[in-house]
């Protein structure tokens, strides 16, 4: 899912436990309904996550939260899971779909080679030192910056009119 050049948008709603709370974890972005609730129960079977629900939990919420999670099974409710950045936004649950179509609708405006590019950037950049990943950044930004996409965004905003993407630069 990392690898593909499109944003993923999770919409939780009701219980993601196990698996779906790393499926969850695997997207891109994730938005809740407020009465989602997310939790690692697999200790409580005498288990541990296995795909990798603990180490995300660890890198988006911190260790003592991917401990607290995992080793008691405890779920987490969608107000702590927003505190925690475990997810992105909390919505009523008669909202939770349209709320992911109009950020998906949002994101799908844009160029989708920024977008493919903008997450793989973000992506690699999880993976390095912090000045590796600037550095990273600044070399993928030189390409972009000089791609149609660029000229044309600009131009649109100059001239007050919707920008008209070009799907292969």
């Amino acid at each position: 899912m990392r690898t593909l050049p499109c944003a993923i948008i999770a919409a939780v709603n009701g219980v993601a436990f196990g698996g779906g709370c790393e499926l969850a974890l695997m997207c891109d972005m994730r938005i809740a309904s407020s009465t989602a609730r997310i939790a690692l129960p697999e200790i409580t079977l005498g288990l541990m996550p296995g795909w990798g629900g603990s180490v995300r939990v660890a890198r988006q919420a911190g260790a003592s939260t991917a401990m607290m999670m995992a080793l008691t099974g405890e779920p987490v409710g969608a107000d702590d899971a927003l505190r925690l950045g475990l997810v992105d936004r909390v919505v009523a649950p008669a909202e939770l779909l349209a709320a992911a179509h109009t950020l998906a609708s949002r994101i799908a405006s844009m160029a989708s080679p920024v977008i493919a590019t903008i997450k793989a950037t973000i992506w690699a950049g999880l993976e390095m030192p912090l000045d590796e990943a600037l550095l990273a950044e600044c070399t993928t930004f030189a390409n972009v910056v000089i791609a149609p996409n660029a000229k044309e965004g600009t131009d649109a905003f100059l001239n007050k009119r919707a920008p008209h993407w070009n799907d292969r630069t």
